[in-house]
């Protein structure tokens, strides 16, 4: 009997543990972007995450970017560096999507401050163009350490996540035309 008692009570919490709004939850329709930068109090916090995101392809850069020229040898077993050393590199190729995952991530939290940091209110004058001046150079970092490594890439200049357009390559030429008279003036 006491057996019997323990199997229904068992039965009983798996039906209670198995209910249907447990096992599928309603998804979440929101988007961040609403959230953030709306007040002078986000920028600071916005600013932490462009560079954040500017440090996330980092390590890609030094491995998928710097790796190519020469400096490794493939002595092991992992895919991604023996393609490195043999100059083979497939589009399954990690180092090289963390990379290009880096750059533009880094191309979207700069367009999503160039976009919406006028728009916020009693923000100082002087931080908001050290803000839009930091957001513009790290964009144009990240485009030409995508030119760099890639030829031509890609050139957004929006945050808009409608229906993927086919953006035009633009030749790395012209990345390196609109970064020559930065240097003109170092």
């Amino acid at each position: 009997m006491i057996r019997l008692l323990r199997y229904s009570l068992v039965l009983v919490l798996i039906s209670l543990a198995s209910c249907q709004e447990v096992l599928e939850p309603k998804p979440v329709d929101l988007l961040v972007d609403d959230l953030v930068l709306n007040e002078p109090n986000d920028v600071q916090p916005v600013r932490i995450g462009l560079y954040s995101a500017f440090r996330g392809m980092a390590s890609a850069n030094i491995i998928a970017g710097d790796f190519t020229a020469d400096y490794i040898q493939a002595n092991g077993t992992f895919n991604d560096y023996i393609q490195l050393g043999t100059k083979q590199i497939t589009a399954s190729n990690g180092a090289v999507d963390a990379l290009w995952a880096g750059i533009y991530n880094t191309i979207y939290v700069a367009n999503f401050i160039i976009e919406r940091l006028p728009l916020v209110s009693g923000v100082p004058e002087a931080t908001k163009k050290s803000v839009l001046a930091e957001a513009r150079f790290l964009r144009g970092w990240a485009n030409f350490i995508g030119a760099y490594t890639f030829g031509d890439i890609p050139k957004v200049t929006s945050t808009d996540q409608g229906p993927t357009p086919q953006l035009p390559e633009l030749p790395k030429r012209i990345f390196w035309l609109q970064c020559w008279p930065i240097t003109r003036r170092l």
